[in-house]
């Protein structure tokens, strides 16, 4: 079973430095990756009032079973890699109509997966990705509201401890089990931070009430990037998880290069000081660090030197000896290595949704024009009445726009999905199957040349 020893992971008492890759997109959908407007409740949600809950399950379970098989973990395997990140909504485990009544079905497929890594030698690190009440404002804690509420209920806190009980109930003796992520990318204000570290305390707690053995993760706050207010650590079988996206990653901008304001000249250098900010948590408590994020967005204007700044992050986590899970592994073309086929099925049926997505900025895509014909006019009709130019008004008021586009949208591609029969949907989600997605060969040598 995988362990936390000092600062290094170690399996029947080896050292062992975890590479892999994030199911992003899988046991928690997101928009950009998988190709739906808006978030995964809202999609989940429209598509059973308009097809009928039958029919909007076997669609989605067919997704999640056609996203991950075994050419999957084979293919992950041969390059070298040991394990994947899986990233779960809460909702797959319990409902908000029955708060505390957890169910066993949410097992199935990580059941199904887990077996698959076991056959493989690999392991599975379960993460929250979605957490109750949100534990960040953005669409990937499938979060519609743009407001944090995790760290203002308690009664949210005590579902999300109580799921990870449960959780762990069931995968106690499973080996193949990497650990327990306690939540994905946490935005805990500075008043909140205690609440943040109290939360993490309790999983921890509820963990190890039924499972003494396998190691917990605990995220750094602020998306993955710092310890700020977090105490020494609490458990002797802990790690740290931290995310790096430096601007150039996820922004159309050249790399190496100085930034708009010529106050930032992104490199290697910059790459190894904003690690140093991820950390130095486990530096000075001697844990495991394990880069649990990070990755480059791609589209139609991708630049090929941003294939330099992927190595220079492999380089300086292979320098410092850190374990890294490269967001994604599989998705319509963002950020995946495996992606889908242009002309598949499912890309030709959403290909209007994903061109008025991009109309009305929906989805996070950030290689998007910077100007947005609808933003410009509010701008200025608001900037008489708030503070001149305020960029955290304007970046609210987009967020806001984002999530009423992106719910009609989805509401429209749902009463599309909703009039196909059964075989038509299959097809549809067919798209997902390995063998008929296409794999970035040139991201694909990189990552490899740093699993050997």
């Amino acid at each position: 079973m995988l362990k936390a020893q000092g600062k290094d992971f170690v399996d029947h008492g080896q050292k062992i430095v975890l590479t892999g890759f994030n199911f992003c997109g899988w046991m928690q959908m997101e928009n950009f990756q998988i190709g739906f407007p808006g978030v995964e409740q809202q999609f989940r949600g429209y598509l059973a009032q308009y097809a009928g809950r039958d029919k909007a399950e076997h669609f989605f379970d067919r997704f999640l079973t056609q996203y991950v098989q075994e050419a999957d973990i084979a293919f992950i395997k041969a390059m070298g890699c040991n394990h994947v990140r899986l990233n779960i909504n809460y909702r797959h485990f319990e409902s908000d109509q029955a708060p505390m009544q957890f169910k066993a079905e949410g097992f199935r497929h990580l059941d199904r997966v887990l077996e698959l890594l076991a056959k493989y030698g690999m392991y599975g690190i379960l993460e929250i990705h979605g957490a109750q009440g949100y534990q960040n404002p953005d669409w990937h804690s499938d979060n519609a509201t743009n407001k944090v509420g995790l760290f203002q209920n308690q009664f949210y806190q005590q579902r999300l401890i109580a799921l990870w009980r449960f959780i762990a109930e069931h995968y106690k003796d499973n080996a193949a089990v990497g650990g327990y992520e306690i939540m994905n990318e946490p935005w805990a204000e500075a008043d909140e931070i205690d609440t943040l570290v109290d939360i993490c305390k309790q999983a921890t707690a509820a963990i190890r009430q039924v499972d003494k053995e396998h190691i917990v993760f605990i995220e750094a706050n602020l998306f993955g990037k710092t310890y700020e207010g977090f105490p020494e650590p609490w458990d002797d079988n802990m790690a740290c998880s931290v995310h790096q996206y430096p601007y150039p990653s996820l922004n159309m901008f050249c790399y190496p290069a100085l930034n708009e304001g010529g106050s930032v000249f992104y490199n290697k250098d910059y790459i190894a000081y904003e690690m140093d900010i991820r950390d130095g948590y486990g530096k000075k408590y001697n844990l495991p660090v394990w880069m649990s994020e990070f990755g480059i967005v791609h589209n139609d204007d991708f630049r090929e030197d941003k294939l330099r700044l992927l190595e220079d992050q492999l380089a300086v986590m292979d320098e410092r000896g850190h374990s890294w899970a490269l967001c994604c592994y599989k998705d319509v073309g963002n950020m995946g290595v495996v992606r889908l086929d242009p002309n598949s099925a499912w890309m030709q049926f959403v290909k209007e949704s994903n061109a008025l997505k991009l109309k009305y900025h929906t989805d996070f895509d950030p290689l998007a024009s910077g100007s947005w014909e609808m933003m410009d006019v509010v701008k200025h009709l608001f900037r008489a009445d708030f503070t001149p130019g305020s960029g955290e008004v304007e970046a609210r008021l987009h967020r806001h726009l984002a999530v009423f586009f992106g719910e009609e949208l989805c509401m429209r591609l749902c009463k599309r999905l909703a009039q196909l029969s059964l075989d038509e949907l299959d097809t549809l989600m067919d798209s997902f199957k390995f063998e008929n997605c296409l794999v970035r060969e040139d991201w694909k040598a990189i990552l490899t040349a740093h699993t050997k």
